[in-house]
């Protein structure tokens, strides 16, 4: 995962392919589902090749319902997918499938991201209140989570939010995101959503 992130994808991929052989091999099932979360979460960013990365997301489903495999990595899988379809315009197949998700509502970064999902799905269809009710949520199911991975979504929904109603305050972006960047490389995709951020602020102004 890490090579992919740095574009090293010639050699990330393959070795997450041979990750999930191993889980495969060794009968952990959970842990070979976390090879395809992070397979389909390279495929999708930075790699964007969205087609690839849904056909993924169905075999490590299939994989999971065939292993009787269940809990919080399969629910991860389902949310990863969600997003790939979000990204494809697929809104209605992104709702269904985070209908599956059973571990959403539950404290920690599970709960976060789902959250997160929804909110993203309801700015996207113009339910502002609903994106902002979805976020709170999320915020209150992991108050203390600081990841970048994390805190990077968050701050892109809430940007898109404002942005709907009209209203500009990069600052509100920036003032999260700076603590989180030691190395500008390392956040690429922090540093982007605080660039577009304040991009349109100053459209606006």
């Amino acid at each position: 995962t890490s090579l992919c992130a740095l574009g090293e994808t010639e050699e990330g991929i393959p070795r997450l392919h041979q990750a999930i052989e191993i889980g495969k091999r060794a009968h952990l099932g959970a842990d070979a589902v976390r090879g395809y979360i992070n397979l389909v979460s390279s495929l999708k960013t930075p790699i964007d090749d969205l087609a690839e990365a849904e056909a993924w997301a169905r075999k490590g489903l299939a994989f999971a319902k065939e292993r009787g495999a269940a809990g919080s990595m399969v629910d991860w899988l389902k949310m990863e997918y969600a997003d790939v379809l979000i990204r494809l315009g697929r809104l209605a197949d992104a709702e269904d499938m985070l209908s599956e998700v059973r571990t959403g509502w539950s404290l920690g970064v599970s709960g976060q991201y789902f959250e997160v999902s929804h909110a993203l799905l309801s700015v996207i269809r113009g339910n502002v209140d609903a994106a902002e009710e979805h976020l709170r949520r999320a915020r209150e199911l992991a108050p203390s989570i600081r990841d970048p991975q994390a805190i990077g979504p968050q701050v892109g929904v809430q940007m898109l939010i404002q942005l709907a109603r009209g209203e500009y305050r990069p600052d509100d972006a920036l003032d999260v995101l700076a603590p989180l960047i030691q190395d500008a490389s390392t956040y690429e995709g922090l540093v982007l959503t605080a660039r577009v951020y304040a991009a349109a602020a100053v459209a606006a102004a």
